[in-house]
């Protein structure tokens, strides 16, 4: 598999773990969302404000995926691991 798909179905399951785990990480009490674009779309969607990521992140995956060079999916990928890793570290114990 070429590395640019191996990125995109990497970039993509990243979103779906970082949805996962701010719903998880926020119901922690103190803990909110970091980025204002969320935290307005938790705001004013509720408890479907995922829709609005996936709408976003959509169309950023497909804007990098036609990047000729591989390094802004590199860096897209490191950047949304970094913030499940983050996230998972907010979680309460299981």
């Amino acid at each position: 598999m070429p590395a640019r798909a191996l990125l995109v179905l990497l970039l993509v399951a990243l979103q779906i773990a970082d949805v996962a785990t701010t719903n998880v990480a926020l119901a922690t009490p103190g803990l909110r969302e970091g980025n204002p674009v969320m935290a307005w779309a938790q705001e004013a969607l509720g408890a479907h404000w995922w829709v609005m990521k996936w709408v976003l992140a959509y169309a950023g995956i497909c804007a990098l995926a036609l990047v000729r060079n591989v390094w802004p999916l590199r860096l897209a990928t490191g950047y949304y691991a970094t913030i499940v890793i983050s996230n998972a570290l907010h979680m309460p114990p299981l």
